[in-house]
């Protein structure tokens, strides 16, 4: 009788492993026919009177994950057109970028859009572009009274609505330091009719919140961090460092540069799987992406020790 509970946990045991093993092998197949349109352009274009016209075309892929990624994409045929005008012809160059052969470069009031063909694709086209007027910078200003503060003032000089872009960046002997920058004028990480944050040195303004017709943005920062060009180059170097000097990028960007930005997501790599879903706008029809356009002006501020 003291053999019966050993037998009886040994029949359960067996029991358990069948349900498990008939668990395992019942795998119901789900056919899930998942939409693709067919192969479109993917265009990322920033036109500015600085550079040369050049565009980034790649294309769109089926999502069932039987074709190999293309490494190069060289069949397209890129062509700028000006005030409803054709004017250049990209030249395919490298990585899917496609450049302008004569180096022409936009103007300032222009209206530019992209025309895309390619064989076995649909034609696709850009929404017009006006490239903005450069903007007008009326002082700049450093102190440090604990932080180092930056004090910029912008004029609206057209009359009309103006966006901007302005990207804080620190340098060390001409390498980058990567800071933490601190918008006074407006809180971190939200949007309002004002702009919003981008990352840690880039941020958005309208001049909606202008005064007198100018735009005042304040930052705030230690100007230490870290240089990325110091790490591996010896056990010896220290990559932080205080910058000696401040690079302040400032753009008037358009409505396109805008949106597209602001529905960029922020994080990069694994983090982005654990975002919410976002539509990035865009303006090229019969394709995706976008050809926006900026006026840029670069100020260096030297940092008092």
């Amino acid at each position: 009788m003291s053999r019966l509970p050993e037998a009886s946990n040994v029949k359960g045991r067996w029991l358990l492993l069948y349900l498990l093993m008939t668990l395992i092998s019942c795998r119901p197949e789900v056919s899930l026919d998942l939409p693709f349109e067919g192969p479109q352009f993917v265009v990322k274009a920033l036109f500015s009177p600085d550079r040369p016209f050049s565009a980034r075309v790649d294309h769109t892929y089926p999502p069932t994950g039987e074709t190999l990624f293309d490494t190069t994409f060289s069949s397209a045929t890129v062509v700028v057109y000006e005030n409803n005008r054709p004017i250049d012809t990209l030249r395919y160059t490298r990585n899917n970028t496609y450049e302008s052969a004569l180096g022409r470069k936009p103007r300032t009031g222009a209206a530019y859009r992209l025309y895309l063909t390619a064989p076995g694709f649909p034609d696709a086209v850009s929404r017009d572009e006006v490239v903005p007027p450069a903007p007008s910078v009326v002082r700049t200003v450093i102190d440090k009274p604990q932080n180092y503060v930056l004090s910029l003032h912008l004029q609206n000089l057209t009359g009309q609505p103006g966006l901007y872009n302005i990207q804080v960046t620190g340098l060390f002997e001409g390498r980058r330091v990567q800071l933490l920058v601190e918008d006074l004028l407006r809180p971190d990480g939200l949007v309002d009719n004002c702009g919003f944050r981008r990352d840690n040195e880039t941020f958005f303004y309208r001049d909606i919140c202008s005064v007198n017709q100018q735009l005042i943005a304040r930052f705030s920062s230690s100007l230490s961090g870290v240089v990325p060009d110091f790490y591996n180059q010896s056990d010896f170097i220290d990559p932080t460092r205080q910058s000696d000097q401040v690079r302040l990028q400032i753009r008037s960007v358009t409505d396109s540069y805008w949106n597209y930005y602001r529905t960029l997501p922020n994080s990069e790599g694994i983090e982005q799987a654990f975002l919410q879903p976002v539509t990035r706008s865009g303006n090229v029809e019969g394709g995706y992406g976008i050809v926006a356009a900026y006026h840029e002006q670069v100020i260096l501020l030297n940092v008092a020790p």
